[in-house]
Order: C-alpha cells, then structure tokens, then sequence
C-alpha cells in the first residue's frame, strides 16, 4: 500500500473536518489516516477503506472508538 499510493512521499497535512478533541486526521496524496480516540462513533468522509485496525471498524461510514482507518479519497 505503501508504494501503490506513495505514502510518506510528498506533502502531509492535518485534516481539519474531525472532531480535534477525540480525533486526529491527516492527509497523504489521496489517503486519509483517522485516528479516533474518542467514546463515541465518528463520521466518516466518503472513501474507499484500504486498511483498518479492525476489521469492521469503518461499517456504515463511521469509523468505532478507539480505532484507525486508511481511505482513499474519493
């Protein structure tokens, strides 16, 4: 996944549509790391989930407390 999206290469930036209390998100090319550290289910921007701490953790377009997910961007 690395090399097929070129992770780590060219620019990084904060994703400012989270919740900066409970969440952090961050953009590499077309990827979206979230993190959410929070209680509660967080939503979502639309993507293709390429990875996740769980399996299962990004159903119905939230992403479940205490859980990681890569998406592309859409």
């Amino acid at each position: 996944m690395r090399r097929e999206y070129a992770l780590g290469a060219g620019s990084l930036a904060w994703w400012p549509d989270v919740d900066g209390e409970s969440a952090v998100a961050f953009l590499n090319g077309s990827v979206l790391t979230v993190l959410n550290m929070g209680t509660e289910p967080l939503l979502l921007p639309e993507g293709e989930v390429l990875v996740s701490s769980e399996a299962g953790a990004a159903a119905g377009g939230f992403l479940a407390p205490n859980r990681a997910v890569w998406l592309r961007l859409s």
